[in-house]
């Protein structure tokens, strides 16, 4: 037979040698076009990298201040309800403690009243100290000191004297300022000044509210140190040598920027309301005089201090419509050209893998082709001899004992594989009895969940959901979570989220269910090593978690993607073609316990409960389960619907009914659907 192998060589070699010039030229060019707009965009790149700052500044101010202005919100709405009472000392307290125990930036707290009334908490050391202070019928002032031990108050120290100083709570700037500054969601804002309790410089915010039936204007005032404020922006590194800093509106410094010398707290109280000058850090007084002098608005600006250029930008910070801060930044040029430098030899490394991996390519295929030449010599000498069929025959009888010997080597292998199987069963089948172990049992439940119901069907042996609740200092707290997967691995995310949240609970004692899921959210972030970068694991969960003081009626809830449904009392009973009429929804954060592109502290709801209402939390298993009559999703609406029809049952005989009618949808008529997650629903009846 006659070979043709070498015509096959002649058109092939041209198209590949011309494919591989074809590559390199083309990645020359593109790699000179980007070479040569790194080297013409330090500019750009300098305004974009100060403009990214700032934003991340601001965020992370708004993130700072955003807890404690909600929080003075909220004692608004305590005091405008009637429900504070400043000389109630104790009832006082007990609001309020476990408020600037669980908030740090509120360092303390005062409530004062146009009839010169004043009450005021600070935690001093180990202790809890107060201060009243009243105008009738003399100016009297009382100051008591108390030890919070075993969830109450011991008092180790009341004293009584005739004030005859000129303090007066009533010209104070926090209790003026409420009356002529304050919004209805922003509040007033002091001048930084020097806290008289504790000697050390903050700034205060107040409201005032009014409550029915009592002629005095009241103002509600917390208190923040300044050196929190330096505390914060002294962590928030810029660049390598870049510096972010935060001015008062008469340019005095309060937030000491990332640099060794202000890493103690010493250091950082030292230079606290002082000019700029005196930090002695030249980049951040030369910048500041710079934009004083010549730019007086927000754009970036390019600047020489010891005859380097560097960047800077000036930006305002709204506290409120009268009263502002200053951020202030300043970079090097020469961070943004390291950058650069690092970009081109990325690029660069990129040009050099595809030169290579072309050179590569090529000599496969030329190796390759030598062995197409190879075979088609050998194929026509075998045509040649007569002889080699014999030895053609021989192997082939040696290739069918070979495949016998890897048929029996199968077989045994099948046998090990069966064996493997049964013990990973058996494992499966222990690791469900410690997960039954770690859930709430059914006695435990009902001592503290009292008339409720819990609809628990894993789609595998193990579940990814888990439900979860546990009494603590008088607070009840109950969730249901939906972890990532389902099966062991969905297994091992539920008993870590249940182990994590005992160690919040039960051991931190941490009540406020905001707070419950922050700390859950950096447990899971930490144990997992989740970094957020593109390819990593972002396991986590989905999350439905209420807190509960029988003791004052005080509710709260957070979530994560899954919503909590409420079920008033008096709507019990009646139905309603469209649920939503009848059923309340309060809607989760729409994040993950996870890492996560958005990662806000979550919200902490306050909800009021009345004698009979019911509230539910669930994951999305029984919603997206398909079965019914066209194999479609049950859906929320659905649940919604059986929920509210189902209101005037027993609450134990509804959550049975639910079950019943999860088990129709997914055997309709004798049609078998297979589960496809999952399915946790919780109600509880208070």
């Amino acid at each position: 037979m006659k070979d043709f192998s070498h015509i096959e060589k002649n058109l092939r070699q041209p198209f590949w040698k011309s494919w591989a010039l074809y590559v390199i030229i083309i990645s020359g060019l593109t790699l000179s076009v980007m070479l040569y707009r790194l080297s013409s965009d330090i500019e750009t790149l300098s305004r974009r990298s100060l403009n990214k700052a700032v934003e991340t500044t601001v965020t992370e101010l708004n993130n700072f201040f955003s807890p404690f202005v909600q929080n003075l919100r909220l004692a608004r709405e305590w005091g405008t309800s009637g429900q504070l009472d400043i000389k109630d000392i104790e009832s006082m307290n007990r609001r309020f403690v476990p408020v600037l125990r669980n908030y740090t930036q509120i360092t303390s707290m005062l409530a004062g009243c146009s009839d010169g009334s004043e009450y005021m908490l600070l935690n001093e050391d180990t202790a809890w100290v107060n201060r009243k202070t009243q105008f009738l019928p003399v100016k009297e002032v009382r100051k008591l000191r108390w030890l919070y031990r075993n969830n109450r108050f011991e008092k180790v120290y009341d004293e009584f004297w005739v004030e005859k100083k000129d303090y007066d709570p009533r010209i104070r700037p926090w209790y003026k300022g409420a009356l002529t500054d304050a919004g209805d969601s922003i509040p007033a804002w002091t001048r930084p000044y020097t806290f008289a309790t504790t000697g050390e410089p903050g700034i205060t915010a107040s409201f005032p509210f009014m409550v029915s039936g009592d002629t005095c204007t009241h103002v509600i005032a917390y208190d923040l140190k300044l050196f929190d404020i330096s505390l914060f922006t002294s962590r928030l590194a810029v660049s390598d040598s870049g510096k972010l800093f935060i001015l008062t509106e008469d340019t005095l410094v309060i937030g000491l920027p990332h640099d060794r010398r202000f890493i103690t707290s010493g250091s950082i109280k030292q230079f606290i309301l002082k000019p700029i000058d005196t930090l002695d850090v030249d980049e951040m007084s030369a910048a500041f005089h710079f934009w004083g002098d010549r730019v007086k608005n927000s754009e970036p600006f390019r600047f020489e201090t010891k005859g380097e250029p560097w960047w800077g930008r000036f930006v305002d910070y709204p506290l409120n419509p009268s009263r502002k801060l200053l951020i202030g930044v300043v970079v090097p040029e020469s961070d943004f050209v390291a950058e650069v430098k690092q970009t081109r030899n990325i690029i660069l490394m990129g040009f050099g893998l595809v030169f290579i991996l072309t050179l590569v390519i090529v000599s496969n295929y030329n190796q390759k082709r030598r062995a197409n030449i190879l075979l088609a010599q050998q194929k026509a000498e075998i045509e040649q001899k007569n002889e080699l069929l014999l030895q053609a025959n021989e192997e082939i009888q040696a290739q069918k004992e070979e495949i016998e010997q890897q048929r029996d080597i199968v077989m045994e292998q099948r046998d090990h594989i069966t064996e493997q199987k049964k013990e990973i069963e058996d494992s499966i089948r222990y690791a469900k009895r410690i997960q039954n172990a770690v859930l709430p049992d059914a006695e435990y439940a009902r001592k503290i969940l009292k008339e409720h119901f819990i609809l628990f069907r894993p789609k595998d042996v193990v579940s990814g959901d888990f439900f979860w609740a546990t009494e603590v200092n008088n607070w009840l707290i109950a969730a249901a979570a939906d972890c990532t997967g389902h099966g062991v691995p969905g297994a091992f995310m539920s008993m870590l989220g249940m182990s994590f949240l005992n160690e919040i609970v039960r051991k931190k004692e941490v009540t406020n269910a905001a707070e419950i899921l922050n700390h859950l959210r950096a447990s899971v972030i930490e144990a997992l090593k989740q970094t957020g970068e593109s390819g990593t694991q972002k396991d986590g969960m989905d999350i439905s978690l209420l807190t509960y003081c029988a003791a004052t009626k005080t509710c709260y809830w957070a979530g994560a993607n899954n919503p909590l449904w409420i079920m008033r009392a008096e709507n019990t009973g009646r139905e309603a073609e469209d649920a939503a009429d009848l059923m309340e929804e309060v809607k989760p954060d729409k994040m993950p316990v996870a890492i996560h592109e958005r990662m806000d502290p979550f919200t902490n709801h306050q909800i009021t409960l009345n004698p009979g209402d019911r509230i539910y939390m669930f994951s999305d298993g029984m919603p997206d389960q398909f079965g019914g009559p066209k194999g479609k999703k049950y859906l929320y609406k659905t649940l919604r619907r059986l929920l509210v029809n189902t209101s005037g049952m027993p609450i134990k005989e509804q959550g049975e009914l639910i079950g019943k009618a999860f088990d129709e949808w997914i055997s309709f008529n004798g049609s078998r659907y297979e589960q496809t997650d999952d399915v946790t629903v919780i109600g509880i009846e208070f």
